[in-house]
């Protein structure tokens, strides 16, 4: 599981490498449009897109850790069944529950 730290920290840097690359395709193809844009203000769109897209990284990348976190917690139980017959639950912790199971024999 990655760490919160960690998740922003690739997102800003995944991101980043996306803002200059960006900035360079806009330079490049809003003239093809005929948008007539400023440097400065080029650099502006481009920031609100990357700052959109660091956060967007970051929830998704949060979002998928605590599934995957959720399905090796449900995954981590065994079972097994004593000389009695009775079934016991083996925890992630080492412990066991026992099921107590009524038979009317």
């Amino acid at each position: 599981m990655q760490s919160k730290k960690l998740s922003i920290v690739e997102s800003i840097s995944n991101v980043g490498t996306g803002y200059f690359i960006a900035l360079g395709v806009q330079l490049a193809i809003f003239p093809v449009f005929d948008i007539e844009v400023k440097f400065a203000e080029n650099m502006i769109i481009c920031g609100v897109f990357t700052v959109i897209s660091i956060c967007r990284g970051y929830i998704f990348r949060r979002l998928f850790n605590w599934i995957e976190q959720r399905r090796r917690r449900n995954s981590l139980r065994y079972y097994r069944r004593d000389a009695w017959g009775n079934l016991s639950e083996m925890t992630e912790y080492g412990r066991e529950r026992l099921y107590e199971h009524t038979d009317n024999r």
